[in-house]
């Protein structure tokens, strides 16, 4: 047995071995012999006796996995379990920030990395200049210094503190572009900035300069100007030879300068073109330096010419030359191009050389320049206008325009006055004198009188027919005669003022002074001298309010007649009443005529008196009439307007004529209340006892004005039935149920309704309470059987209010109580608190959530709605309010974690707590149910659960590694590089980037790459080369494609043009394309800033044309562009002449010719003649715009010379053609010796004389003239033997012989001063020796000499008249003589 033992035992150990065999601890899997790794010693392994190569297996051994112990990565016996990822054994202490492939950074040596600059360059961001030795977490920050999410690539996306913090300069204020590298090196250490592009200001030659802040002052890069002074202001300033401040240089440099250092060599091209021809011409090459001729070199305004030009020679070549001055601004004034040919001919200018004007030194004129020299004569005779005295043109407001006036002769005469009528209006007679100045003003034009007695006083004086003079009449001729002539005059006594020489005073009276016995003063009269008192008072015997007044007689007899006296009651004002006896003069004061008719003119100091009734504090009218008749004593009166003040109806108006029934003769006292007048009526009624029971004293209470009886007071209708029902007969007086006399409003009820009996009554009675008011409003007839029921109102009792007593409501009465709850609730709804109805805004509505149940409950929410909608699985659960509210009506959430917190934390399937999901159920959920939910990741998001992303995550943080934030994902953990980068090659805009790869795959498909072209963004030009973030580098989504909202830094910062100054649109797209730089451009809005037609419009695609590249200054006006086209013009030279820079004034924008002048008028007027050809201007300038003459003879001096009848050149006529003819044609001439001047056409001169210069032998003044060439002595002496006054001289012979005729000569006695006396003796020319016309005729005019020297009286120690026809006559030595004003210095009255 023993045995048999051992062999089974035996067999079972064999079966025991093989069966381990056969069932390997290590697994299916290793395919080995066990004396690979074992020895037949034991199980224990020596790595010496091992024979098993690991790098047969998927994971070879290296570096530090060759010397680790085989457990810490085979955890078991089944060795093919160990995962060959690095983090089924590693720690990934990144956090899946770098992805799960450790070998793209470490290697088996060692965790230290090796590479990191070239994984940073497959991750398209290399690591150059400061960026190599920057610790990574400088850029990579976490709470962990070992997860290093995915960065921008963008600089600004780290350096933005940088930026922001940069003051010199200060990016921010600038407006810089936050794309670092556009200044700066990304491979330097420092920030410092190099290759900027500076192309929009090239740096050449003296600008090519390495430091910025030689240009850049300050810390505002933005605010340097392109302009050259910019820089160069000090330059510019501190240059003196030429000294450019002072000769106005342009501060633009480039006009004279290049970039090159030292200012050298400048050439000013605007020399030839803006002041003289010096690089052509006859001056080329003439000059070395600038101080060859400006030789001041810190004034280049002065010049010199006769430094070259030198004497003798310079005058020897200007003999003859009239104001010709040897100075070098009148060198160039001649000769303004430096030519010899073609100088300066003043009679070729606007501005002719004649008369005085040709003997005149050029400096006399010119002394402050040749250009600008003004035409108008007042420029260089101001001194003489200021000067003259005679008249004293100043003074009198003269015309400053001489030639108004005056010609351009010597001493300034002859003169005209064409605006006479200006100071003095000459009509009739004066007319006629019009060119006979001496006439009036004889030599003095200063002082002559401008009134008609300064210059006829003589003729006042000397008439007597009437004698002016001894009747005083007034010495103003015109109120009387006409400017014709002195007769008729157009005095007419009868008709204007009173029937003299006719009707009944005809032949009555001798003269004037008959009636004005004031004289002096006409207007006054007087008629009581020959209509005496005592007779004529008896002849107005019985005439109402007769005067004895010469005022008045005139007022009555108008024509003087008595049978035609004067009626009042005629008038518009007829005498009444008291007005019969009132004197005229109470009311004609002031005259008869214009009387005032209304009542107050006289009665006004009545009224203001008045006080019975006080009419001024009444505000009565002040028209008597509508209350007073005439009568006197001012009654009977009414007072139709009663009403206004007190109405009168009913009994009052039927005693509306009785006044004193009411006032009693005292009108401003009067009451006007009832009781005022009526207060015995009241103290005496019994019947009720009015005063007793202390009835208002308001009548109008119960009574109407018509009558006391019938009474309006009505109690049963208007209050409470005492005179019917049930209280008829029940009281005595009123005081009965009124026990408050004075207020009868106040009642009582249970005075005879008493307490028990009353109460017992009203038992079961809801609300009953034992009160008058509450009697009344149940029972309002009085009646038991008709008592109110509430329930028949429009608020029947329920609930609660069954209970309430009546007073608890009705506490301010039974009527008018408002039906709203809150009227009575408002102490609840105030003081609620769960929920506080005030807090939430409810509705004081009670009954929208309330019945009328005692205690509030039940209780809804109908808007419940307007605090939280309740829809979905809420609406079922709306009645169940303790669900959501839990008794608590203030504080329940409104968020679904509020109330859903726990389902949230409890669910697993996925763990939303773990995951940290957001809390907001509805971003995934419906209201619903939980299920099924409404987040769906492929159609929402992104395809993980379809397409080639399936299967390929485990979890959401796979993809989402910022747990919290499921906005964050990575696609860079498993699409890692370099395989990605070269998957993209040639990718544009391609970027290693997360947002990058969703926006270019929004599917996750390889082959559905994102196409720019296909959206309305294609990208083309500078676009195609664009870094994707460069434009996306706020997310991919919503990018706007506005221009200005990548290029606004390019648009701000432009300067050529400036795009901000001139508010260019920011749609880059209206003027460039997308082709690099901007170029070319194109401005389709240019019409906005400048229209561009005609010409301009030809080359509006020639930019340089008229921008010439600076498209910030380039002019808006016609000379900004034409300037030089303009000075180049000389035909007609628009510079000397000074036309108008605005070439449109003339030139339209097609060509520059044909061209008009509508301003020729400001030159010279084109009139009559002249006008018709205003359109051919060839007829007058000949082609030559420059020297066309402005005067007659410029252009007719053939007609001049070849009119031979007359013969003007011969006869030595004016060449000023309009002394006779007019613009319109040569004939008819406006010249008529005869009637103008003297016949000789005509009469006897007719044929005796055969030139102009018989009679006319100043061939330059044909205002002089001789008789005596004809008129020879001693026959004209003999012929005027014994005529008185007479000489011989011409101006004599004209003055007595105006026509030339023997026969009607001049008579001194037909005219206003006939020749009396001394007179007649007296030789012509002592008094006309300023001449014949306008010799003054008063006496002082010639006599003042003897005035002033007579003694005996002293006549000017007396102060007498100058007028000595006051006092003499012609009568020779003054004798005899009157004094007709001894009594203004002694009366001889009483003598």
């Amino acid at each position: 047995m023993k045995s048999i033992k051992l062999i089974l035992c035996g067999l079972a150990l064999v079966f025991a071995i093989g069966q381990g065999y056969a069932q390997s601890p290590h697994g299916k899997e290793l395919k080995i012999s066990c004396d690979a790794c074992h020895t037949a010693d034991s199980w224990t392994i020596s790595k010496d006796s091992v024979t098993f190569e690991h790098n047969t297996t998927r994971f070879e051994l290296e570096g530090q996995h060759e010397v680790i112990d085989c457990r810490q990565c085979h955890t078991t016996l089944e060795f093919d379990q160990a995962e060959t990822n690095c983090t089924s054994c590693h720690l990934d202490v990144h956090q899946q920030s770098v992805g799960d492939q450790c070998s793209r950074c470490h290697d088996s040596n060692s965790w230290l990395i090796n590479n990191i600059t070239e994984l940073h360059r497959q991750n398209s961001f290399p690591l150059q200049g400061a960026h190599a030795v920057a610790n990574c977490n400088e850029c990579h920050v976490s709470d962990t210094d070992l997860r290093f999410d995915p960065l921008d690539t963008d600089c600004f996306s780290c350096h933005q503190t940088d930026y922001a913090a940069t003051t010199d300069p200060d990016h921010t204020k600038a407006g810089f572009t936050t794309n670092c590298v556009e200044c700066h090196k990304p491979d330097a250490f420092e920030w410092t900035g190099t290759g900027i592009n500076h192309d929009f200001f090239p740096l050449t030659q003296g600008h090519d300069i390495d430091e910025c802040a030689k240009c850049h002052i300050g810390t505002d890069y933005s605010k340097v100007s392109p302009e050259c002074i910019t820089c160069h202001e000090s330059d510019f300033m501190a240059t003196t030879n030429p000294n450019h401040q002072s000769i106005g240089l342009s501060t633009n440099c480039a006009e004279c300068h290049s970039t090159k250092p030292g200012w050298k060599p400048a050439n000013f091209d605007q020399h030839d073109d803006q002041y003289f021809p010096i690089y052509s011409g006859s001056h080329n090459g003439e000059w070395d330096n600038c101080t060859d001729c400006h030789q001041n070199p810190a004034n280049y305004a002065e010049f010199t010419c006769i430094t070259c030009h030198t004497n003798p020679n310079t005058d020897n070549e200007h003999n003859e030359v009239t104001g010709y001055t040897y100075t070098s601004t009148a060198c160039l004034a001649c000769h303004p191009n430096g030519l010899e040919e073609g100088a300066f001919d003043h009679d070729n200018t606007n501005f002719p050389l004649t008369q005085a004007h040709t003997t005149v030194e050029c400096l006399q004129c010119h002394a402050n320049g040749y250009t600008g020299t003004p035409t108008a004569c007042v420029a260089c005779h101001t001194m003489d206008f200021d000067l003259s005295t005679n008249p004293d043109h100043n003074d009198l407001g003269l015309s400053t325009d001489c030639v108004s006036c005056h010609t351009t002769a010597p001493d300034w005469n002859p003169a005209t006055f064409a605006n006479h009528n200006d100071f003095y209006v000459l009509n009739g007679a004066h007319a006629t004198i019009a060119n006979d100045c001496a006439s009036c003003h004889n030599g003095d034009y200063t002082t002559t009188p401008t009134t008609c007695v300064g210059c006829h006083q003589g003729d006042y004086d000397q008439t007597t027919d009437p004698s002016h003079t001894a009747l005083s009449f007034s010495t103003d001729c015109t109120m009387c005669h006409s400017e014709n002539s002195w007769t008729p005059a157009t005095f007419d006594h009868d008709g204007q003022y009173f029937p003299i020489y006719s009707g009944a005073h005809e032949g009555e009276w001798t003269a004037c002074v008959d009636c004005h016995t004031t004289p002096g003063n006409f207007s006054e009269f007087t008629c009581i001298t020959c209509h005496v008192s005592a007779e004529t008072q008896e002849q107005h015997n019985g005439v109402a309010g007769y005067t004895y007044n010469s005022t008045a007689c005139l007022a009555c007899h108008p024509t003087g007649n008595a049978d035609e006296a004067f009626d009042h009651n005629s008038t518009a004002f007829p005498l009444t009443g008291a007005h019969n006896t009132v004197d005229c003069f109470s009311c004609h004061t002031n005259g008869f005529e214009g009387t005032p008719t209304e009542c107050q003119a006289c009665h006004t100091q009545d009224f203001n008196q008045t006080i019975n009734p006080n009419h001024v504090s009444l505000g009565l009218s002040m028209d008597c009439a509508t209350c007073h008749t005439t009568e006197p004593g001012w009654s009977p009166a009414s007072f139709d307007n009663h009403n206004e003040y007190y109405v009168l109806s009913g009994a009052h108006s039927a005693i509306a004529n009785q006044c004193a029934s009411c006032h009693n003769g005292d009108y401003t006292n009067t009451p006007n209340t009832c009781v005022g007048c009526h207060l015995q009526d009241f103290n005496q009624t019994t019947d009720p006892n009015h005063q007793a029971l202390q009835f208002s004293t308001d009548c109008a209470t119960c009574h109407s004005e018509s009558a006391w009886v019938p009474s309006t007071f009505d109690h049963d209708n208007q209050y409470f039935p005492i005179y019917s029902g049930e209280h008829e007969g029940e009281w005595d007086q009123c005081i009965d149920c009124h026990t408050t006399p004075g207020n009868y409003s106040i009642f009582t009820c249970i005075t005879c309704h008493t307490s028990g009996e009353t109460n017992e009554d009203h038992n079961g009675v809801n609300g009953y309470i034992y009160n008058s008011t509450a009697c009344l409003a149940c029972h309002p007839t009085g009646s038991e059987a008709i008592n109110f029921d509430h329930n028949m109102t429009a608020f029947p009792l329920t609930g609660g209010h069954t209970t309430a007593n009546c007073a608890e409501c009705h506490a301010a009465g039974f009527e008018g109580l408002s039906m709203e709850c809150i009227s009575c609730h408002q102490t609840e709804f105030n003081q609620s608190t769960n929920p506080n109805h005030n807090a939430l805004g409810m509705s004081t509505d009670c009954i929208s959530c309330h019945t009328t149940e005692p205690g509030w409950s039940p209780a809804a929410l109908a808007n419940h709605n307007d605090y939280y909608v309740l829809s979905g699985a809420h609406a079922p659960l709306s009645s169940q309010c303790v669900v959501c509210h839990n008794g608590e009506y203030n504080n329940t959430p409104n968020t679904c974690s509020g109330c859903h917190l726990d389902d949230y934390n409890q669910t697993t399937d996925p763990p939303h707590l773990t995951l940290q999901f957001s809390q907001d159920c509805a971003s995934c959920h419906n209201e619903s149910a939980w299920e099924p939910s409404s987040f769906d990741h492929d159609a929402q998001y992104f395809p993980i659960n379809s397409g080639s992303h399936e299967g390929e995550w485990s979890q959401c943080v796979d993809c989402h590694n910022v747990p919290g934030n499921w906005a964050v994902f990575t696609c860079i953990t498993c699409h890692a590089n370099p395989e990605t980068n070269e998957q993209h090659t040639g990718v544009n805009g391609y970027v290693y980037s997360s947002p990058a790869c969703l926006a270019c795959h929004p599917n996750g498909e390889g082959d559905f790459g994102f196409d720019h072209n296909s959206t309305a963004f294609p990208l083309t030009g500078a676009h195609t080369t664009v870094n994707c973030l460069d434009c996306h580098a706020n997310g991919f989504e919503g990018t706007p494609t506005e221009c200005v909202a990548c290029h606004t830094g390019s648009f701000n910062e432009s300067i050529n043009p400036n795009h901000l100054a001139i508010g260019i649109p920011t749609d880059c797209a209206s003027c460039h394309t997308t082709v690099p730089d901007w170029n070319p451009a194109t401005f389709p809005i240019h019409n906005e800033y400048y229209v561009l037609n005609g010409a301009h419009a030809i080359i509006a695609d020639q930019c340089v044309t008229c921008h010439n590249g600076d498209y910030n200054n380039t002019p808006n006006t016609c000379a900004g562009c034409h300037q030089v086209d303009y000075n180049q013009t000389t035909n007609p030279s628009h510079t000397t002449l000074q036309f108008s820079t605005d070439c449109a004034t003339c030139h339209t924008e097609s060509v520059w010719m044909p061209a008009s002048m509508p301003n020729h008028d400001d030159y010279y007027v084109l009139q009559g003649a002249h006008a018709a050809i205003s359109n051919d201007c060839a007829l007058c300038h000949n082609g030559n715009y420059n020297n066309t003459p402005n005067t007659c003879v410029g252009c007719h001096l053939d007609n001049y010379n070849n009119t031979t009848n007359p013969p003007h050149a011969t006869s030595g006529f004016g060449t000023d053609c309009a002394t006779c003819h007019s613009e319109n044609a040569w004939e008819p001439a406006t010249f008529n010796h005869d009637i103008e001047h003297f016949p000789i056409y005509s009469g006897e001169h007719q044929g005796e004389w055969d030139n102009c210069n018989d009679c006319h032998t100043n061939p330059n003044d044909y205002s002089v003239f001789t008789c005596i060439t004809c008129h020879a002595n001693p026959e004209t002496n003999e012929q005027h033997a014994g005529v008185n006054g007479y000489a011989y001289s011409s101006p004599l012979c004209l003055a007595c012989h105006p026509t030339g005729s023997t026969e009607g000569m001049f008579n001194h006695n037909e005219t206003n001063f006939p020749l009396t006396g001394s007179h007649t003796t007296v030789d012509c020319l002592e008094c006309h020796a300023a001449g014949f016309e306008g010799t003054p005729t008063e006496c002082n005019a010639c006599h003042t000499t003897d005035f002033n020297q007579a003694s005996n009286p002293n006549h000017l120690t007396l102060g007498l008249p100058t007028d000595c026809a006051s006092c003499h006559t012609t009568a020779p030595d003054w004798n005899p003589a009157s004094f007709g004003i001894h009594n203004q210095y002694l009366s001889l009255i009483h003598i």
